[in-house]
């Protein structure tokens, strides 16, 4: 099976325009909507420019997407510049918008990710006053996230404009806490404090007095329901084909890749694993071995963390169908650990080899991160050190708490500590999501035990302990 041919780049549509026919040429994919849409940047005349191709099914949407981005341009609301629209034809009939390129031109989300917190304050700011003016002239988002605004310049702009609704009016205050609250659950848990006392712009931009105590809870409570709904669909996302994840399944093996992370050596890797392990040893270092699974490091152009999972017996394998593998689970409990904000090695593919329903040997690579056991700066660290750790840990489990997740085996060595000074979770396999209250708080109790159980007869077992208490952890 060849798992590297999934991009036919470049490739050419040819535009029908009615005096005379131009070739759209399309060089790099940036998003993805499988038999729907394409967003590529591509030449056009001579020129940079960024098509939007819809496939047949989605005529509506390009026709929608053109008439909004009109509106908005007629609003006065910044937008894209459409420098022609209409048909196109590569392998089927096709519609296709095209809109000038901006070089330095960037989403909001890839702006947020990449600021210092110095420019956050400048960008977030931004982002409100240009809500405050949709709003103002009664028009909404129904598929808000920070990727559908490009920022430039100082300036922020509304893209995918087949989103918006149009209102015949200025939205109202108790309508506005809902998108507030939507607009939160666009960013990090762990950044609310510092952004809910930065809302003052959008109700200045609006001519209103600041949101009352009441109206901040209710927002924060949006805000919490709204992001529990974007973290469920980006877990249902990462095993399907997107424009950042490859999939790939069959009855012999499931691969699910991320794009934007993938290697030559991964790729030669995830063709088959078994026979690379065989044939190109000399790249794979093994670090640990058990009965049931093995941890490799691939050596990369950015090294590699792989856990190979294997089962125990028959039984195993026999009552497999209908359950996740340990590498599935890793791949899966990775990225919801991500959308919440807390730190662990970025997952990079997960390859579940499969006879029908029945899965086999798998395997979950993660990318190496810059962080260090807990248990080393502990023994030799000075007292100001230790106690930053305990506070890292400390405000690490209780995130883990305020989401109701148990990590299952919470021992020492599966605690990191970065640089940065934050909590480092590794080993998820057997990290659970708990949707009652009761089987959390036991699961919980336990990794608590788990952890104190380690630090037995040494002086920083009453110290961790203490803490734990005043936090309210146990």
């Amino acid at each position: 099976m060849n798992i590297s041919c999934h991009n036919a780049l470049p490739f050419t549509v040819e535009c029908l325009h009615p005096s005379s026919p131009t070739q759209l040429t399309c060089t790099l994919l940036v998003r993805s909507l499988p038999k729907k849409r394409l967003t590529c940047q591509a030449l056009w005349d001579g020129k940079k420019v960024l098509a939007k191709i819809f496939f047949p099914k989605a005529r509506a949407a390009f026709q929608k997407e053109y008439h909004n981005t009109r509106r908005l341009i007629e609003s006065g609301i910044p937008s894209q510049t459409i420098l022609w629209a209409g048909k196109g034809v590569w392998l089927t009939p096709l519609y296709v918008l095209i809109y000038a390129f901006k070089e330095d031109a960037k989403t909001f989300k890839e702006a947020w990710r990449e600021a210092p917190l110095s420019q956050k304050a400048i960008l977030f700011p931004l982002l409100l006053k240009t809500l405050a003016r949709l709003h103002q002239q009664g028009i909404v988002q129904t598929d808000f996230h920070l990727a559908n605004f490009l920022t430039h310049n100082r300036e922020i702009q509304i893209i995918d404009t087949a989103t918006l609704r149009f209102l015949s009016r200025p939205l109202k205050r108790s309508e506005v806490l809902f998108e507030l609250g939507v607009l939160l659950a666009q960013f990090p848990s762990a950044e609310d404090e510092w952004i809910l006392g930065m809302l003052s712009p959008y109700f200045q931009e609006r001519g209103w007095t600041l949101p009352e105590a009441f109206e901040e809870k209710k927002i924060i409570e949006l805000r919490e329901k709204w992001h529990a709904r974007i973290c469920r669909n980006h877990l249902k996302k990462i095993f399907r084909n997107t424009s950042r994840f490859q999939c790939i399944k069959n009855w012999k093996r499931t691969i699910v890749w991320d794009k934007n992370l993938m290697s030559p050596t991964l790729l030669a890797f995830l063709e088959n694993p078994t026979s690379f392990l065989h044939h190109r040893f000399g790249e794979i270092e093994i670090l640990k071995k058990a009965s049931s699974r093995t941890t490799l490091k691939l050596h990369n152009a950015h090294p590699l963390f792989i856990k190979q999972y294997r089962h125990k017996s028959l039984l195993d394998f026999l009552r497999s169908p209908g359950t996740f593998s340990k590498a599935g689970m890793s791949w899966r409990n990775a990225h919801r650990l991500i959308s919440y904000g807390f730190s662990t090695p970025r997952p990079v593919a997960y390859f579940q080899y499969r006879l029908g329903l029945f899965k086999g040997m798998a395997y979950f690579a993660a990318e190496k991160i810059n962080a260090q056991s807990i248990w080393e700066p502990l023994t030799t660290g000075e007292p100001h050190t230790v106690q930053k750790i305990i506070q890292a840990v400390c405000h690490g489990l209780a995130r883990m708490k305020k989401f109701r997740l148990s990590h299952g085996d919470l021992k020492i060595s599966n605690i990191l500590w970065s640089p940065k000074g934050e909590m480092v979770l590794v080993d998820l396999d057997n990290m659970r999501q708990h949707r009652w209250e009761w089987t959390f708080k036991r699961a919980f109790a336990l990794d608590i035990q788990r952890f104190l159980r380690n630090l037995t007869q040494t002086p920083h077992h009453e110290l961790f302990l203490k803490a734990f208490k005043k936090k309210g952890l146990i």
